[in-house]
């Protein structure tokens, strides 16, 4: 009989935390059953073993509740806490330290500071040491330990991976298809940006950026949703720069927008490792990247890192477009492997509590 694991996640929207948590399912349901707990945003994502739950900080009660319920009808032998913040999901961490019998896991994404971060610091130390911690970049350790003055005794390092069989390079005819899907004429240069729209992602710089490189023929799509984008369409239209940035909605499958570009552009404030930039480099996108998280690590060369000069952009984008797209394929293949996750994260699953 499989084990039964709970993902518990707050997410009020869909971005790269949630998607690990699809990857972690299609990771290890040939050896786990795994339900979902989480509010309403995630029920396009998940539909199979997916609990239906209002999981809110500001909410205690109905998040203490909903975890005695899944406990009482699931029964999982493993608890796991997808924390896009160190202390997401709070009321169940505390829970925690009274659950001796179950074997708790945490996944933390970001470790931004909060407005009260000595307190939250005082509460941290007890759950962290009930919880074990896996950090998605070696930059989350490292924000944790600065933001919040302590580093967990029990804690991994297991970088995001991605399905490489799906975020492939496409063939000619499947380029050639949705290029033309997409009407983008064969001598037209396209970078792409998939992500929220928001100030963590940077994404106002865009109009600035696209204004200098448009001159070298290159175009921008934009996909994703986000509390900036009627500002985002404002600069755009300042810029007169309608006929060359596109704006695209979310979509549960992005890989033809990575099919149809020719690089990627991930130029956010803050990251830990963004799973987009594991699937445009997989899909063979050449990234043009920020200094932040652990994108540099993941690009494997400060060449491919933008300074935030808009004049200087083109500088790492030609050093980036300079290796094919061959290349970008096998660099994620050989440093981010699902293959290397999964026996990790098994090992954290099978220890004894």
């Amino acid at each position: 009989m499989k084990k039964k694991v709970l993902i518990f996640s707050d997410a009020k929207d869909i971005g790269g935390a949630e998607k690990y948590i699809q990857n972690l399912i299609d990771l290890l349901e040939d050896k786990y059953e795994i339900y979902v707990s989480g509010n309403k945003t995630l029920r396009s994502l998940f539909t199979k073993n997916f609990r239906l739950h209002v999981l809110s900080n500001k909410k205690p009660l109905r998040m203490i509740i909903a975890l005695l319920k899944d406990l009482l009808k699931i029964k999982p032998d493993i608890i796991h806490l997808n924390l896009t913040h160190p202390t997401s999901l709070l009321w169940i961490q505390i829970i925690s330290l009274f659950l001796p019998n179950k074997r708790i896991i945490g996944t933390l994404h970001l470790a931004v500071p909060n407005r009260f971060p000595k307190l939250s610091s005082v509460v941290l130390k007890r759950t962290y040491s009930k919880i074990n911690i896996i950090f998605v970049a070696h930059s989350a350790k490292i924000e944790l330990f600065k933001n919040y003055k302590f580093s967990p005794k029990d804690y991994y390092i297991i970088p995001n991976w991605i399905n490489i069989k799906h975020f492939r390079p496409p063939k000619p005819e499947e380029r050639e298809f949705v290029r033309q899907k997409f009407g983008i004429r064969n001598d037209q240069k396209v970078g792409l940006f998939l992500g929220r729209f928001e100030e963590q992602k940077n994404i106002l710089a865009f109009p600035g950026i696209l204004n200098e490189i448009k001159k070298y023929n290159w175009t921008l799509f934009l996909v994703g949703e986000g509390s900036l984008k009627n500002k985002l369409i404002k600069e755009i239209e300042k810029n007169q720069l309608n006929d060359f940035i596109r704006i695209h909605p979310f979509t549960n499958d992005p890989r033809e927008f990575y099919w149809a570009a020719d690089a990627f552009f991930l130029i956010s404030n803050y990251e830990c490792t963004p799973l987009t930039l594991l699937e445009a480099m997989s899909c063979g996108l050449s990234p043009v990247v920020t200094d932040v998280g652990d994108m540099k690590r993941m690009v494997g060369s400060e060449k491919f890192v933008w300074d935030r000069c808009v004049k200087h952009f083109i500088f790492p984008l030609n050093n980036s477009k300079s290796y094919s797209s061959e290349y970008w394929n096998n660099w994620v293949k050989d440093n981010f492997s699902s293959e290397q996750a999964k026996s990790k994260i098994q090992v954290l699953y099978e220890r004894n509590i």
